[in-house]
């Protein structure tokens, strides 16, 4: 061979030597970060899979409590509705029984001697008076 010809060889084993053990330095630096990036992955899903998880657990109970919240304004609603409707009754019957004793009242005055004006103006006095209490208690139910 011609001396320069095996001389570069000797220069391209020396260069190999000197540096394969860089290289695999390097490869294994390589493999050992596709390890890393593999792993990072599956820890990546597995957080992922448990963060989905309690989401759907946190919308479960949000709707849970929606849910109850709905029931109980409906319920809160539906006892002021009753309570209302009672009151409603009541006032009702009080006015029924208010106008039997107006005209209970009128019957009463009718009886009265005609000659009796202090009775009769105090009779009228007190009728007054009902009708006024009872009209000011309208204004509020």
């Amino acid at each position: 061979e011609h001396p320069s010809t095996e001389h570069k060889i000797l220069t391209i084993k020396d260069a190999a030597i000197k540096y394969k053990e860089p290289i695999n330095k390097l490869d294994s630096t390589i493999n050992q970060l596709e390890k890393t990036i593999v792993d990072l992955e599956s820890k990546f899903q597995e957080i992922k899979k448990n963060i989905e998880k309690e989401n759907k657990e946190l919308i479960k109970l949000i709707n849970e409590r929606k849910t109850r919240l709905i029931k109980q304004l409906q319920e809160t609603q539906k006892e002021k509705k009753d309570k209302l409707e009672n009151q409603l009754k009541l006032f009702q019957n009080n006015k029924k029984k208010f106008q039997n004793t107006s005209n209970v009242t009128t019957t009463i005055l009718d009886g009265i001697d005609k000659n009796d004006k202090s009775a009769q103006f105090q009779f009228v006095s007190l009728k007054k008076t009902m009708t006024k209490s009872f009209n000011e208690v309208c204004k509020f139910a």
